[in-house]
């Protein structure tokens, strides 16, 4: 039976060797074999159709093979050589062969991606859990592929990827791992799980959450000299520095009020 193991709602290949085992120069002509699922004997419902062997001298073998698709469970398949009882045998009563085998389904490996909150704060680390199911009835084995992607699904970091080896039927299998926001701009983010078994795709799954902003602002205000005659222009140089890590300000407006030493507004510049 190939492949190994047999997989249902996919072409199983049942083969069989044929041989002149007769111990004379009786060359057998015009050998038919019949491929059936149960026993001919008793009700087995033939697979395919005849298969002609034009000759076999002594000794000599030949292959056949029928091909059929099984849903899983167990199955008993035989081979018949000269069914129909056409050719004269010394012995008769090794003209039938069989072979009992399962079909499986084959490995089904579901993965759940969570994370440990909803939203960050910059240079945080995000706790990222993957869990792989299989609820086949065949071990196999999985990678998670990882990767942080912005709200409209543009990369951003690729993560190192998780290995699931050899998950029994039934069995859940969970691998943490984590990735830090560090510098990363405020926003709306996403994590998103490919989960695969060679080059086939099983699960894919997003989860979003947030960088929160971290709104913080430094300004410097100095002149160019600490005394100045009547009716003199004073320079005047301002400065506003972005010291937030995470957050990009636009059309800041910075607001100098000049006052007396009494504390009276004299002027207020934008």
């Amino acid at each position: 039976i190939s492949p190994d193991p047999p997989l249902a709602e996919s072409n199983i290949i049942i083969s069989a060797l044929v041989t002149n085992s007769s111990e004379s120069a009786m060359t057998a002509e015009d050998v038919w074999v019949r491929f059936y699922l149960g026993d001919p004997q008793n009700g087995g419902i033939q697979l395919g159709e005849d298969i002609y062997i034009e000759s076999l001298a002594p000794g000599e073998q030949a292959s056949v093979a029928a091909t059929s698709v099984f849903e899983c469970g167990e199955y008993t398949v035989h081979a018949a050589v000269d069914p129909l009882a056409l050719i004269g045998e010394f012995d008769e009563d090794n003209n039938l062969s069989s072979t009992s085998f399962h079909v499986y389904s084959g490995p089904s490996i579901t993965g759940t991606l969570s994370l440990d909150a909803g939203s960050y704060s910059a240079y945080e680390d995000i706790g990222i859990s993957v869990s792989a199911t299989n609820t086949g009835d065949l071990t196999a084995s999985a990678v998670a592929e990882l990767y942080v992607e912005d709200g409209t699904g543009q990369p951003v970091e690729t993560i190192q990827p998780l290995h699931f080896n050899e998950i029994t039927p039934g069995e859940t299998m969970i691998s943490n791992t984590g990735w830090n926001t560090q510098g990363t701009l405020s926003g709306e983010y996403r994590i998103h799980l490919v989960l695969r078994e060679g080059e086939d795709t099983l699960t894919e799954q997003l989860v979003p959450f947030t960088i929160e902003s971290m709104l913080t602002l430094g300004s410097l205000v100095s002149v160019d000299k600490q005394e100045y005659d009547i009716c003199e222009e004073v320079a005047i140089m301002a400065q506003a520095t972005n010291t937030s890590p995470n957050y990009e300000y636009e059309d800041l407006t910075l607001d100098l009020e000049i006052y007396d030493p009494d504390s009276n507004l004299i002027d207020a510049i934008s």
